[in-house]
């Protein structure tokens, strides 16, 4: 009885043992077999969860695969699928012979490292339980598919030494042409062999690739891929026999997520939602490490979220020290749609939005107050700031409402006084009240009718102040108060007479002010050597020596204030 058990168990060791490079590309598929079985240190495939788990980390998305050998029989399917800043999960079940594998695995990668994990279980075999582990590197390269690849495995480390399931796998990859042509070669210990695997990739257009590999130079393997946006499908043949894979995404394809969020960061980044722009980058980023401009928009937005948070969070503290709860309110509104998570500024909204129920009622009071009193303005602005806080409210409109009857009867009252005091020429008095029945009726007539007359009065008045300035031969301030007029009313024909006969009446003293001004500009006094020359361009405002002059005081004076 102990012999024939015995035999069984030696003729089932001899079948793993003989069919072991079957079980290995019945397990990982078509895409590695047509490369030799080369592929621990570039398989960006679910299956790389039977041959290295460091390498589930290329995978950037959900993704189902399906292994079959002789196309009718199923040898492993498996799944992956891609959680941003976490990692690529993967599982999968296989089988070779009697035996069967079911398998759980990790994979992440960390700049040019990658690194994963992957446990399994075994029916008909004398292991019931296996670890898997592995690592990735790879240097020379700005993209993926790109430079120097290396990588190692350790399969189904069981109990049982001499396990025809344990492997040991490294090796390295070059890509000659950066995303085009790839060379490979591996190094497999098992129980039953070493083995030396070789293995060349060629994409020969973007949606078809070539594969040609050799194990130990003894047999040689072929493949084709066919690459889809969302599925790929892996055909290869060689003396095992031919094999067929399918991988089919579950999910939104990398380059599609990350596209997509990269749009999301930039409408994020219009609507001043820095926070939100951060995160969609760094998605966007996540979904392909080798999509830079991503990662500097993310750092871009984080640098101006810190800083616009603190401007305005610093600005709504300050409305909030000064009971301007409204403004306040709103600052700290600004402050959550650029970062939402901001917990100061949540606190402080739920802070003011107590405030604000005593701050609306003394608004009210307030602005009833100055009703009473009939200063219509300040008490609309109140009753405003309280609608601001309830937009709905019935009572407040209607206390607005009865602000229009009282200020109607206040413009009558102001317009009555303006015309008065203007009868009497009282203009300041007079231009007071016009404009503030221009502040509660912008657009009655009568008042800017008044405000044009007071303003031509002050013209007048101006006017005949020059004249009586040019008659006292004070033709230097007759100058200046002409140049007022003229200020106010170009077409003033009056005016503009009078000035010309000034500056002819001055020209006698042009070169005297000219002269004065070159003598402060000697001793270094610019500012006084420019008001001398002010006074010449205001007798003759093309004086050329003049305007040279002063452009060179004016330079040497910002100059010396500089240095202070």
């Amino acid at each position: 009885m102990i012999s024939r058990n015995l035999c069984v168990r030696v003729l089932s060791l001899l079948v793993l043992f003989a069919t072991f490079v079957s079980i290995v590309v019945s397990q990982t598929g078509a895409y590695d077999f047509g490369l030799g079985g080369s592929s621990v240190m570039w398989f960006p495939r679910p299956s790389a969860v039977f041959l290295n788990p460091a390498e589930l980390g290329r995978i950037r998305e959900g993704v189902f695969s399906l292994n079959t050998h002789r196309i009718s029989s199923l040898n492993s399917f498996g799944g992956a699928y891609f959680v941003p800043f976490v990692g690529t999960f993967a599982a999968g079940i296989a089988r070779f012979g009697p035996a069967q594998q079911y398998s759980v695995g990790y994979g992440g990668t960390w700049g040019p490292f990658g690194g994963g994990i992957g446990f399994s279980g075994f029916r008909n075999t004398d292991e019931s339980f296996g670890i898997s582990f592995g690592g990735s590197w790879q240097a020379f390269g700005s993209k993926p598919a790109s430079g120097l690849h290396a990588g190692f495995s350790v399969s189904n480390l069981s109990d049982q030494a001499k396990s025809p399931l344990f492997s040991i796998n490294a090796g390295v990859a070059y890509w000659i042409l950066p995303e085009l042509l790839r060379a490979q070669s591996a190094y497999r210990h098992t129980a039953a062999s070493n083995d030396g695997l070789v293995g060349v990739s060629l994409q020969a257009l973007p949606v078809f690739g070539l594969g040609l590999g050799t194990r130990s130079f003894k047999e040689v393997m072929a493949g084709v891929s066919l690459q889809l946006p969302f599925v790929s499908i892996d055909l290869s043949a060689g003396k095992a026999g031919a094999f067929l894979s399918i991988n089919a995404a579950v999910s939104e394809p990398a380059s599609m997520a990350r596209d997509r969020n990269y749009e999301l960061g930039l409408l994020a980044l219009d609507g001043n939602r820095y926070y939100d722009a951060e995160w969609n980058f760094r998605l966007a980023h996540a979904y392909d490490p080798s999509f830079m401009t991503a990662r500097a928009a993310a750092d871009s937005a984080a640098s101006i979220l810190g800083r616009e948070r603190e401007d305005l969070t610093n600005k709504a503290e300050a409305l909030f020290v000064a009971r301007r709860f409204v403004e306040s309110s709103r600052a700290f509104s600004h402050v959550l749609t650029m970062d939402p998570e901001n917990e100061h500024a949540r606190a402080r909204m739920r802070a003011i939005q107590s405030l604000l129920k005593n701050y609306f009622i003394e608004l009210i009071i307030t602005g009833d107050s100055l009703r009473a009193r009939r200063e219509i303005e300040p008490a609309r602005r109140n009753y405003q700031l309280a609608l601001d806080l309830d937009p709905g409210n019935d009572s407040l409109l209607a206390r607005i409402t009865g602000l229009r009857e009282v200020a109607k009867e206040n413009v009558r009252t102001m317009l009555n006084r303006a015309r008065l005091a203007l009868d009497r020429n009282q203009l300041d008095e007079a231009e007071r009240e016009f404009e503030q029945v221009l502040a509660l009726e912008p657009d009655n007539s009568r008042a800017r009718q008044g405000l044009t007359t007071v303003r031509g009065k002050r013209i007048e008045e101006l006017f005949e102040r020059g004249k009586r300035q040019f008659a006292a031969s004070n033709y230097f301030e007759a100058l200046k108060t002409f140049l007022q007029v003229l200020e106010h009313n170009p077409r003033h024909r009056e005016g503009g007479e009078y000035l010309d006969r000034a500056r002819q009446m001055l020209k006698v003293d042009l070169e005297t002010y000219f002269r004065s001004g070159l003598q402060y500009y000697t001793k270094d006094n610019y500012q006084a050597a420019m008001e001398e020359w002010d006074k010449v361009l205001l007798i003759d405002p093309n004086h050329q020596g003049t305007l040279e002059y002063r452009k060179r005081a004016e330079e040497k004076l910002k100059a010396l204030q500089r240095l202070k």
